[in-house]
């Protein structure tokens, strides 16, 4: 099982944590803000997703990435909040907090 072999409770195994933390709250907001420019670029006047959209997204079977493309929405619309919130926050977007739903929660109004 992964972790087993970290038995010494010492700095390096916390700097392992917190890596592992970084690492996964700049991927979450990268997606994130992908997301949000695909949306933007692939949205018809009607506000819904272009054909070449759904193509995409079926040809690369992005529904075992993302789930429904209503969840895909929810990661675009979380790129708005952490582009607003970061003018508020500048470098401190960390204190967002790290879930597409939590994020989704806030308003970006």
């Amino acid at each position: 099982m992964p972790g087993e072999n970290k038995v010494s409770l010492d700095r390096t195994l916390a700097e392992e944590f917190r890596d592992l933390k970084r690492n996964a709250s700049k991927n979450l907001v990268q997606m994130a803000l992908v997301a949000q420019g695909v949306r933007a670029t692939n949205k018809n006047q009607s506000g819904d997703y272009t054909k070449q959209f759904h193509e995409w997204y079926a040809e690369f079977n992005l529904e075992k990435l993302f789930g429904s493309k209503s969840n895909f929405t929810r990661y675009a619309q979380v790129g708005e909040v952490i582009v607003k919130q970061k003018a508020n926050l500048g470098r401190e977007i960390s204190q967002l907090p790290l879930s597409v739903n939590a994020l989704y929660a806030i308003p970006t109004t």
